[in-house]
């Protein structure tokens, strides 16, 4: 707070002159009474104007009237004109932890999948929390600055940690400004930008479809109905393990993709037809057993050591059975290569994001790797008026 000396009265009538009526007013509060009994003042200026018909009163922590008239002004222009009901003290009161917890409550609620436990001391614990709580601990959200979230990076990269790594790491917390932000708890202006390292190359892995019937056939009969859903649909392997007999039609025929099994949240109806119509009729015969609403459709026990051993077996990876390290295909890879095979047949995006369940196009099109055929196709179109030879010289 500054020291400089107390306005006087006709500085106070001079800005408060300028405040038509229901504006606002400027000038030191009393704030108690000293020990003889008489009115204590408050050492700074207040603003105060009406908020939903309510008196505020903020302490400008300033003595220069034309200091705090200013900042009137732009509590009034946040709070009227931008339709925010955020005012700077109140932004100074919010820390780090206010916004951390403010996050684990939205994935508690939305995206439980998000939360990876609990440490020792029962916290809460998320994708990079270790990181964001040491770095921002204690910080009030004022002092979150894109340039302190810089030095983060830095902090992190000289840790050796990579650029996509220290990425994940942020995104939570520009994700919690987000949700402070709908709580009418900030407004754009106390959010920092995110200027975040740059991402990892998408994969480029995917498997051709008479590459899938060959790994196909090798794999045990219990993960061959996930394998074939996930390979012809795109759904992510998390979602599939997902799906109950309560998401299934009645007539088999059609799977129901809540919000809360995908990772976007949105929800999406997958129609068991062509290339996937060897599932309604293991459906329709498993529904003989009248199977519980709430138990698993699709078995995939031992799935990961199985892939491994029968991707190697047939040239898809590499797998050391002692040390149990692989490098190779995923079965992530299925959802690039429907991705990948729907847009050579020919379907339109937007078809095609209805099937995979991507939301927006940029994801659509970091899985779908483009292939060369359609360019092919229209180079043919062309014809020369004469064929020519080429002579080679160096």
């Amino acid at each position: 707070m500054e020291t400089m000396q107390r306005a006087t009265q006709e500085q106070l009538k001079a800005v408060n002159d300028r405040l038509r009526k229901g504006e606002g007013w400027i000038g030191y509060r009393n704030i108690g009474k000293h020990a003889d009994g008489t009115k204590k003042e408050s050492k700074s200026l207040y603003f105060s104007f009406y908020r939903s018909k309510k008196q505020v009163f903020v302490n400008s922590e300033t003595n220069d009237p034309e200091e705090a008239y200013k900042q009137l002004l732009d509590a009034r222009s946040m709070t009227f004109k931008d339709g925010a009901n955020v005012l700077p003290q109140e932004v100074k009161k919010l820390r780090y932890e206010d916004l951390r917890r403010i996050l684990i409550d939205h994935y508690h609620e939305h995206h439980p999948d998000s939360i990876t436990g609990k440490d020792e001391n029962g916290v809460v614990k998320f994708a990079g929390s270790i990181w964001l709580d040491e770095y921002f601990g204690g910080m009030s959200v004022s002092e979150i600055t894109a340039t302190e979230i810089q030095k983060f990076i830095r902090w992190r990269k000289a840790k050796a940690h990579a650029g996509p790594t220290i990425r994940r790491q942020l995104t939570p917390l520009r994700s919690a400004f987000e949700r402070a932000k709908e709580l009418d708890l900030l407004t754009d202006n106390h959010i920092p930008s995110f200027v975040l390292p740059k991402d990892s190359d998408p994969r480029e892995g995917f498997l051709e479809p008479e590459d899938f019937e060959k790994l196909f056939d090798k794999l045990p009969n219990h993960l061959k109905p996930g394998a074939l859903f996930m390979y012809y649909t795109g759904v992510r392997k998390g979602s599939a393990e997902k799906v109950t007999w309560g998401m299934v039609s009645k007539n088999n025929t059609e799977i129901t993709m809540p919000g809360r099994v995908n990772k976007n949240r949105k929800p999406h109806v997958i129609p068991l037809v062509g290339p996937l119509e060897p599932i309604v009729r293991m459906l329709t015969e498993l529904r003989k057993q009248f199977p519980k609403t709430d138990a698993r459709v699709f078995d995939f026990t031992n799935q990961r050591n199985i892939w491994n051993q029968v991707c190697a077996d047939l040239g898809f990876g590499k797998y050391d059975p002692k040390t149990r390290k692989y490098e190779g295909l995923l079965m992530h890879d299925f959802r690039r290569s429907a991705a990948r095979n729907l847009m050579k047949m020919g379907i339109k995006k937007e078809l095609a994001k209805r099937i995979t369940g991507h939301v927006t196009d940029a994801m659509f099109d970091r899985y779908a790797v483009q292939t060369t055929d359609d360019v092919a196709a229209e180079l043919k179109k062309f014809k020369p008026a004469k064929v020519v030879e080429l002579s080679v010289t160096r």
